[in-house]
């Protein structure tokens, strides 16, 4: 999942709070929920685990984490 989908849930942490977790402004947080910039790997895996695993790598850069294929 990527942040936009995240944040449109019910249960979501606010932006503020995920900025503190993951040590960046709100602004950045808004940037990168937009679409309008790409967090470094570094911030990738602090949202992941910021958010339980519910926003994914491949959500967040899938330029350089490719979704994983579903075993058939």
């Amino acid at each position: 999942m990527d942040l936009k989908t995240y944040f449109a849930r019910k249960n979501a942490i606010p932006h503020a709070e995920l900025a503190k977790l993951v040590g960046v402004s709100k602004e950045s947080i808004r940037l990168w929920a937009n679409n309008d910039r790409k967090p470094k790997p570094a911030h990738v895996a602090k949202i992941v685990e910021a958010t339980g695993g519910k926003v994914t790598r491949s959500g967040l850069r899938p330029d350089i984490y490719p979704p994983r294929k579903r075993a058939a």
